[in-house]
């Protein structure tokens, strides 16, 4: 964002310290799969688990579920007894999950009214939007939700 110019640079370093800061609270709690099935596959399997999201749709055959350490890992036994192959993410944040709903909030609070985004002068990507191509403003409600 900061090199597309939607963010100064002292704003993106703000974004990037006061997350960093928040994330330490989950840190240990999560864990992340990649699993070799399509997303709406997996999330057929899932079924409606309110412990476990497909959290990256990474191609068209292939993604990412993240959740609790030990729910991701069990997870990741039951589809190998499938015959579903699944590579273990090193992190133990659950990026993009449910789990991180809680940091939302004091993400907000410790932003407060420091950014001021404009448009990006660069075509800008992010899959944290439903359209990658979207060029949204990077505003706060924007950051919470790339969590």
């Amino acid at each position: 964002s900061v090199v597309a110019g939607t963010l100064t640079s002292a704003e993106g370093a703000l974004i990037v310290t006061r997350r960093a800061l928040l994330y330490r609270q989950v840190m240990g709690k999560g864990g992340m799969i990649l699993v070799n099935l399509p997303s709406a596959e997996t999330e057929e399997i899932l079924g409606r688990r309110q412990d476990l999201v497909v959290a990256i749709d990474s191609s068209p055959s292939s993604c990412v579920v993240a959740g609790d350490k030990d729910i991701v890992a069990e997870t990741a036994e039951a589809f190998k007894a499938r015959g579903v192959k699944t590579f273990t993410v090193k992190s133990d944040i659950a990026f993009h999950s449910p789990t991180l709903n809680v940091l939302m909030d004091p993400l907000r609070d410790a932003l407060g009214q420091a950014l001021a985004p404009t448009s990006p002068t660069i075509k800008l990507y992010s899959t944290a939007l439903v359209d990658p191509r979207g060029q949204d403003l990077r505003d706060l409600e924007y950051w919470a939700g790339n969590m």
